[in-house]
């Protein structure tokens, strides 16, 4: 697995606020939590359900408002689901909110010359997310990972395609 290359330009570098400081209107409602699935195939079937996708082979495309279309193809939803201790289907709705409604978008190099998107959702919740879209031929749902707003500093780097205004801006 190819990591983020580390000469690019940071969050703090930039003169941007820690995540964690984020004012309350700075940050979406809670979407909601799916029920823990009790194995794979119901996690997956989850993540099926939610994207509105019938079959594993079956894909739709969503708009995202600031790099343009994405694709989501259920064959590429199963290693989302696979570490099952994470429970990840938990926080599908936070996923798909962050696509529709990121904080922030960062392009971010990686170091075998690929670029993805890190989108930055951040939550009235302990849990905040990181969805990756990696920028192929076409864009496309890579990962999605729900984590402490601590830990998502480190995901912040690249270059900043978008910030969501504050409410009194």
């Amino acid at each position: 697995m190819s990591k983020r290359d580390k000469t690019q330009p940071k969050w703090n570098e930039l003169g941007l606020d820690d995540i964690r400081s984020l004012e309350i209107n700075q940050r979406l409602r809670c979407p909601g939590l799916e029920e823990e699935a009790q194995d794979f195939n119901s996690a997956f079937e989850v993540l099926l359900k939610v994207f509105s996708l019938k079959n594993a082979s079956d894909s739709i495309t969503l708009k995202a408002e600031h790099i343009g279309l994405v694709d989501i193809k259920g064959n590429d939803l199963k290693h989302i689901v696979e570490k099952r201790n994470e429970a990840r289907e938990r926080f599908v709705h936070y996923a798909l909110t962050t696509i529709q409604d990121p904080f922030e978008i960062w392009l971010s190099n990686y170091e075998d010359k690929t670029q993805r998107f890190q989108f930055i959702g951040s939550f009235q919740s302990k849990a905040q997310m990181l969805v990756v879209i990696a920028k192929y031929e076409n864009q496309t749902l890579w990962n999605f990972m729900h984590t402490e707003a601590k830990k998502l500093n480190k995901h912040r780097c690249g270059k900043l395609v978008y910030q969501r205004k504050r409410a009194t801006e």
